[in-house]
């Protein structure tokens, strides 16, 4: 896997869940050479950004010798020991690029190799999530008609006063009305009735129904019929 004109093999590529061992094989593999081509390009890097140390090792080894009498027996011992690890971080970076290109490239083929065995376990996955699914927020909205009026019953109790009563200035009780306050910037903010909220999430598993064309559709609709009746009136003058 390679993006045309990269100088690098594309390094990470995710897949979806339950895959077949064909491409699970293929995506350890893929995996392996990935983290290690990660591994040696930390190193490399790593290794570029300690040249110039090198360099000053170098130089205070050469000036420590000078200092003692001494002329410096290699002066450019670090340097060359650094450019060395260097070249060497960089054709393993090479091998593993191109392995890491190889197999991204067998990945995809048994992606493409499994997906016909693939889709079907999928599908089934999907049909159990969505019962899951539905069957939390039916949950979900049932616990909400037992919530509501126990939350409101706690709230008059607390706040009940038994001489507003008796001068029939304390209202009675009247049920619960929860409500979330939203802080999320967008439609979420503001207060809202988390039954709505519910009801939405509940039409993520629900076929969307076709809109109704607008104007603009409706008029080309009409027009696009009136030509194909005069094209049939003029073939039947014809």
């Amino acid at each position: 896997m390679r993006l045309s004109g990269s100088p690098t093999a594309v390094p990470t590529y995710t897949i979806p869940p339950l895959a077949p061992p064909i491409v699970a094989q293929a995506k350890d593999a893929f995996d392996s050479v990935s983290g290690k081509w990660e591994a040696t390009r930390a190193e490399l890097r790593a290794a570029k950004a300690a040249l110039q140390d090198a360099k000053d090792a170098d130089l205070q080894a050469a000036a420590d010798a000078f200092a003692k009498g001494d002329e410096p027996t290699d002066q450019n011992k670090h340097q060359r020991e650094a450019n060395e690890r260097v070249a060497e971080l960089q054709e393993r970076a090479k091998a593993l690029d191109i392995a890491l290109d190889d197999t991204g490239n067998a990945l995809a083929h048994a992606i493409a190799k499994a997906k016909g065995d693939w889709v079907p376990g999928l599908k089934k996955a999907h049909a159990e999530a969505v019962a899951k699914y539905d069957k939390a927020l039916t949950q979900a909205l049932a616990a909400l008609e037992n919530l509501g009026p126990v939350d409101g019953a706690i709230a008059w109790l607390e706040s009940f006063d038994a001489g507003l009563a008796e001068g029939a200035r304390q209202a009675p009780y009247h049920g619960g009305k929860l409500a979330i306050r939203g802080t999320m910037p967008g439609q979420l903010r503001g207060t809202h009735d988390p039954e709505d909220l519910l009801r939405l999430a509940a039409l993520l598993t629900k076929p969307e129904e076709p809109k109704p064309p607008n104007r603009l559709q409706q008029s080309e609709m009409r027009s696009s019929r009136a030509e194909l009746v005069g094209a049939a009136e003029g073939r039947g003058h014809a």
